[in-house]
């Protein structure tokens, strides 16, 4: 039995024809841990750095242990320093509010003792952008061979016989689309 310190451990050997070997290693001996350690935890979900659409719902994942205690991963809570608690557990899904966000996930053992990890996300603000008719047009059924796109009014009502058309010209966007709304002003 080592005490604590470091040692060097030395082994001699001699063989039947009196040939000698020798080698040697150095061992450190360390007390041993507290009675109580912090638990360890880890997000797996968001990467840190990672950048959000604002509306996107984000995965929430992670885990806690404890050298005493086993699996805490139960007993994770997770907040944002923008938007304060955000869940529980090891797994969940949810938005975040446009802006940078620094997510902590934290555990507490049986002993009092919490552990956390930290990652930062980004989530952009919706973009709004608007795009003006190039074209419009209305059909009747009334009028079958005709095309009202050069009249000076675009027909929409509750006619059934008649439909409306409208073209824009969309340029500038990038990405995915998450929702387009068309608003008529009379």
């Amino acid at each position: 039995t080592l005490v604590e310190g470091t040692h060097a451990l030395t082994a001699d050997v001699i063989d039947a024809a009196g040939l000698t070997g020798t080698a040697s290693v150095t061992v450190t001996v360390r007390p041993p841990p507290a009675a109580n350690t912090a638990p360890l935890v880890a997000v797996t979900a968001p990467i840190d750095g990672q950048t959000f659409d604002a509306g996107q719902p984000i995965v929430f994942t992670g885990t806690a242990s404890d050298l005493e205690d086993g699996v805490l991963t139960a007993r994770l809570t997770w907040t944002s320093d923008v938007d304060g608690t955000l869940g529980t557990g090891g797994s969940f899904t949810r938005t975040l509010s446009p802006g940078t966000h620094r997510i902590t996930a934290q555990a507490s053992d049986a002993g009092g003792l919490a552990g956390a990890a930290t990652v930062t996300v980004a989530v952009r603000a919706p973009v709004t952008m608007e795009f003006a008719a190039t074209a419009d047009a209305y059909v009747d059924a009334g009028t079958p061979a005709g095309n009202f796109g050069t009249g000076p009014l675009l027909k929409a009502d509750a006619n059934t016989l008649r439909l409306g058309y409208l073209r824009f010209a969309v340029s500038g966007v990038a990405g995915t689309v998450a929702r387009a709304v068309l608003r008529l002003q009379v």
